[in-house]
């Protein structure tokens, strides 16, 4: 009798360890990520799911929001990078702007920035440097190079204002002191509100999905100890609102804006070469998409292929469906989405990627407090004309394209459509990766 209770007690150990359920697929067959893996590491993804969810809702509460919207306490480490991001597009030209200001590098010493802007009137200009002297003005509010982000309000309101030159077009690093310069005088102030709540990565995503991303990895003891260590000092978060004010060129009049825009700000030991290609989707819509009997208006989704990366995932994906603040709308997270893997790239003759005309994306998602909710599908196409932005960070180790096309946003059970503008961001490493100098995410 001992010895059929440990033949069966094995037995099922081995199916709990061997055994992975059926993939969840989208309505054309394909397999949707986070895959996961076994049952068994499925349920051990889902408890470090749920003790990573508690951790980041502890961090995001301990701090004061001033606290958490300035710069944090830097690491000695030489892929250490705080990042505060803005990404906004007006509806009725679909011009846009996009900056970043960070502070990377051992103790954080170092600055790259950049200011991109994608005008109907005047082409696509851009300001586009590394290795600059981290520098702060007397409120602490990030800048460089005459770019300033000045925190007016925690957690709600921005002010982005620059005064000076920048180049016309979007050149590459390596070419920007060889190639002749047209340069142009830019004057921008604008004002960041936000309409959205705030979106904190791993506090608010679903369990299923977080847990899912780790346990369909293969597991070893560098991956757990790269799990626990990442429980400190590190965050991210996003939102979404309105980006209002003015952008001047050459003296000439200035033009007015109310751009959709999506704001980043975020902070952990991670380097852009470590990944093979990313693609990240940041949407407003024109007309609300109405999901579980509530309005949204924003969405995001994210995926990411570092399928060599030597200190954590190979493959992450996350996104969110967002509705306007003070509504009482739940906010929606991901299930599952596309695979990173089964987006195309085109190969140019010297190597360098660069993305497809067109896009088609889907994403999964539910209220991040109702796990028993069966989750919405929702459609993103994205194609036609193509309005592109560029930058390469570490120092031409990674391309980043800012795609602006016409959006497409469709719930799959009702099939209804809705006109949606933004950006399709994007990035290809340039060459190939090497863990001993390239670092990992």
């Amino acid at each position: 009798m001992l010895l059929l209770l440990l033949l069966v007690s094995c037995g099922g150990l081995y199916a709990l360890c061997s055994y992975s359920p059926k993939p969840i697929r989208d309505d054309c067959g394909n397999i949707l990520d986070p895959v996961g893996g076994s049952v068994l590491k499925n349920g051990i993804g889902m408890l470090m799911a749920v003790i990573a969810k508690y951790r980041e809702r502890s961090s995001s509460r301990e701090h004061t929001d001033e606290a958490i919207e300035r710069f944090h306490a830097t690491e000695d480490h030489k892929f250490f990078n705080e990042s505060y991001y803005f990404n906004g597009s007006d509806l009725k030209t679909k011009d846009r702007i996009i900056s970043r200001i960070s502070h990377r590098g051992r103790g954080g010493a170092k600055s790259y920035v950049f200011l991109l802007l994608d005008l109907e009137r005047y082409g696509q200009l851009s300001l586009e440097q590394d290795h600059v002297d981290a520098d702060v003005d007397q409120y602490g509010n990030p800048r460089a190079l005459g770019l300033v982000y000045e925190c007016l309000e925690p957690m709600k309101r921005w002010r982005i204002k620059y005064t000076g030159k920048m180049k016309r077009g979007c050149v590459h690093p390596q070419e920007s002191n060889t190639c002749k310069q047209d340069l142009v005088d830019v004057k921008v102030d604008m004002l960041y509100s936000r309409e959205t709540p705030v979106f904190w990565y791993m506090r608010d995503d679903t369990p299923e999905c977080l847990g899912k991303n780790l346990s369909q990895e293969p597991w070893g003891l560098q991956f757990l100890q790269v799990c626990l260590k990442r429980s400190k000092n590190h965050g991210h978060y996003e939102d979404y609102g309105r980006l209002c004010g003015t952008i001047r060129v050459n003296n000439d009049t200035p033009i007015e804006y109310d751009m959709g825009t999506f704001r980043d700000h975020s902070w952990d030991i991670r380097s852009w070469k470590c990944m093979e290609s990313l693609l990240i989707v940041l949407v407003t819509l024109e007309q609300p998409l109405i999901l579980f009997g509530h309005e949204y208006w924003y969405l995001d989704l994210t995926l990411v292929s570092m399928p060599g990366n030597s200190s954590g995932v190979a493959r992450y994906s996350t996104g969110y469906v967002l509705p306007k603040d003070g509504t009482g709308a739940p906010t929606l997270a991901l299930t599952t989405a596309t695979s990173v893997n089964d987006i195309p790239w085109k190969t140019r003759e010297d190597g360098v990627h660069e993305p497809m005309p067109k896009t088609q994306v889907v994403m999964n998602v539910r209220p991040n407090d109702n796990a028993n909710a069966k989750p919405a599908s929702i459609r993103i196409n994205m194609n036609g004309p193509i309005r592109r932005l560029m930058y390469w960070p570490d120092d031409g180790g990674f391309v980043v394209y800012e795609d602006s096309m016409d959006i497409t946003v469709t719930e799959v059970t009702t099939g209804k459509s809705l006109n949606a503008y933004g950006t399709r961001q994007s990035g290809h490493r340039v060459g190939t990766y090497d863990p001993t100098v390239d670092g990992g995410c």
